[in-house]
Order: structure tokens, then sequence, then C-alpha cells
């Protein structure tokens, strides 16, 4: 029975990394046996690739994948499974779909009843108080605030450690007057329990900017 909201924030990667194994165990943990898939990031004609990459994935892990081909469908069967993952791909895409298709509400009440969610890439970013943390080309005409599951906190993705990519960080931050601007590197991501407080999971550490400037090693989660 899941009991506390579960969020699992994947920077990017093949679905086979740290984040997403912390995501399976506990979604086993908690007895869910169906999960809603939203691959809404993809075109229409790439989203039954993505879908089959999602049962490679995740094989064995959940009985049943559910993926409306109308993303408003998934209105119909609310309630009806105990995770949900956002996948990568467009952000402004992904956050206008989930807006029209009035899938932000559904998500936010999932949260406060206690399901398990995981971002990847463009479906951690929405996920944040922004999506201007996305590339130039994947921000939104219609909006860019994002569903704001995070405490106030944003996601960078795909985040590479470089000294011009933490230049930038830093400037992000400081531009978006962000508390809390969360980076995460490729095969790395963070784990937010039912406390708020974020852990990185993966190969690298997940870093966290503030528009102070301040900059800092997100701790890692228990192993």
């Amino acid at each position: 029975m899941i009991s506390a909201p579960r969020i699992f924030l994947d920077g990017g990667g093949d679905g086979r990394q740290a984040v997403d194994r912390a995501f399976a165990t506990a979604s086993r943990a908690a007895g869910v046996g169906r999960v809603l898939y939203l691959p809404y990031a993809m075109e229409p004609q790439r989203r039954p690739g993505c879908r089959e990459w999602f049962e490679a994935a995740y094989g064995g892990i959940f009985a049943e994948v559910i993926t409306p081909e109308d993303p408003s469908q998934a209105l119909v069967i609310e309630g009806d499974f105990g995770a949900v993952y956002l996948g990568g791909g467009d952000t402004g895409r992904l956050l206008g779909t989930l807006r029209s298709a009035g899938l932000d509400g559904l998500i936010a009440r999932h949260m406060s009843r206690g399901g398990l969610l995981c971002g990847g890439s463009a479906g951690a970013i929405v996920c944040g108080a922004t999506i201007l943390t996305a590339p130039p080309e994947e921000h939104s005409p219609r909006g860019n605030d994002g569903l704001n599951l995070l405490g106030g906190a944003s996601v960078l993705a795909h985040y590479e450690g470089t000294a011009a990519a933490r230049a930038g960080a830093l400037g992000r931050a400081a531009e978006l007057r962000a508390n809390a601007l969360w980076a995460l590197p490729e095969n790395s991501g963070i784990h937010l329990g039912a406390d708020g407080t974020p852990r990185s999971l993966g190969e690298r550490p997940c870093l966290q900017f503030t528009a102070s400037g301040r900059v800092s090693a997100i701790p890692p989660a228990a192993v």
C-alpha cells in the first residue's frame, strides 16, 4: 500500500540506471500492478516505439502498462494505477499535452494520494517549478510554468559537469531567481521522499544551484 509521495527524477539515459532501478524497487515494494506511462513528449508516430522501450526496460515489474492513445482518456481510469512514468522528448510538447488533456490535475491528485512518479529527462523537467531550464526550442508559447511538484525547485537535465555547464547553471539559477535548481547528469538523478529531501542516485552526484550563487552536492541516497 502506497502511503507517501515518492518522486524519482532521471537526468537522462537508457532506462536501466540507478534511478529507474529505485523506481522499480519502490513499485514492487508498494505492490503496484498498473503503471500509467505517458510518452507525450514524443511525436505521435514515435509513441508505439516508446512503449516498446518502456516494456523492455520494465519487463516483469508491472502487470499492465497503460498508455492511452488519446491523452485525455487517462482521466477515465484515474485512481486505477499506482505509478506514473513521464517519458522524455520535447519538454514543451509534454507540458502542453499534460495541461490541455487535464493530466496536470490528474498527476497532482495522484501525488496527493501518495502515488509513485518517475520522470525521465523532459519528464523530470516538467515536474519542477518551470521548464525554462530546457533548451529554448523546447519552451512553450502557452506558458512555461511546470507542475511544481518539487517544493519550488526546478530541474536541469543532462548536466555535463564542465566549467561551462557550471557557469550556465549558475546563470540560469540567477535568471530564474531559483531557490533550488537541481542539475542532474546523465545516468544519474534524484529520489525525493515523503519529507521532501532530495537524494542523489547514480554514477555522479547531482548538484543544487541557487540564485544567490551557492552550489552544493545533493547527498547520496542510502543504498
